[in-house]
């Protein structure tokens, strides 16, 4: 079984959602999201879009139909520590933690605990 836990599912389902929401504010929407609505057990959402005063970010709507996966070898170049940088100081939500791993024991042990 390649996604017995359905995390791969979840994953996809939230950049679904969230290509939602960028697309709709682009278009003028507000979007509104609600999860487990009613605490329906089979209904993991709802979206409500009202039209409003709102605005997207253009550069974020137009990078969706950009991005693409890429399953090849990396190209193992170092990332310039400028560009980490910048990684490292896009805020997060709260309870949410960011942490940039340039250390290769550090990443092997990653590794090998995601593949558990």
């Amino acid at each position: 079984m390649v996604d017995p836990d359905n995390r791969e599912l979840y994953i996809s389902l939230g950049c679904a959602l969230e290509n939602l929401v960028i697309a709709a504010k682009c278009a003028g929407y507000d979007p509104e999201v609600k999860y487990f609505p009613a605490g329906e057990p089979d209904e993991c959402l709802s979206v409500t879009l009202k039209h409003g005063n709102v605005t997207g970010d253009d550069d974020l709507f137009h990078a969706i139909s950009r991005r693409h996966t890429n399953r090849r070898e990396y190209n193992k170049q170092q990332i310039p520590a400028a560009d980490l940088k910048k990684i490292e100081s896009v805020p997060t939500e709260e309870g949410v933690t960011s942490l940039v791993l340039t250390e290769s024991g550090a990443i092997e042990g990653i590794i090998r605990h995601v593949a558990k």
